[in-house]
C-alpha cells in the first residue's frame, strides 16, 4: 500500500528543491573565482619573490671578496685605519701623566 504526498509536502520539496539549487549554484561559482583570484595572486607574489632574490643575489655575487671590483674585500681588508704614528699630546697632559708616575713610586 503506497502512501500518496499530499500537495503540501510536493509543493515544500519543489520549493525546496527551486531554492537550494541556485544557491549550491552560486556557492560553486563564487568558489571557483575565489581560487582562481587567489591562485593569480599567489602566482604574482610568487614571481615578485623571486625576482628580488634573484637580485639581490646577483648584488651578493657581484661583491663577493672573489669579484675584482668588490668593495667588500677592501673593507675586509682594513677595516679601521691604524696610525702610523703615536698621538701628540699637549705637554700640560705629558707632565701631568709624568708627575702622576713620578709620585707613585
Amino acid at each position: 500500500m503506497k502512501r500518496e504526498r499530499t500537495l503540501r509536502t510536493r509543493m515544500s520539496f519543489r520549493f525546496l528543491m527551486a531554492a537550494l539549487v541556485p544557491v549550491c549554484l552560486f556557492a560553486v561559482i563564487s568558489q571557483m573565482r575565489l581560487r582562481s583570484s587567489l591562485q593569480d595572486n599567489i602566482d604574482g607574489r610568487i614571481s615578485s619573490n623571486l625576482y628580488n632574490a634573484n637580485k639581490s643575489l646577483d648584488m651578493v655575487l657581484e661583491n663577493s671578496p672573489n669579484s675584482f671590483f668588490s668593495p667588500v674585500a677592501g673593507f675586509l681588508v682594513n677595516a679601521t685605519p691604524v696610525p702610523e704614528v703615536s698621538p701628540m699630546l699637549p705637554n700640560a697632559i705629558i707632565w701631568t701623566l709624568t708627575a702622576v708616575r713620578c709620585g707613585m713610586n
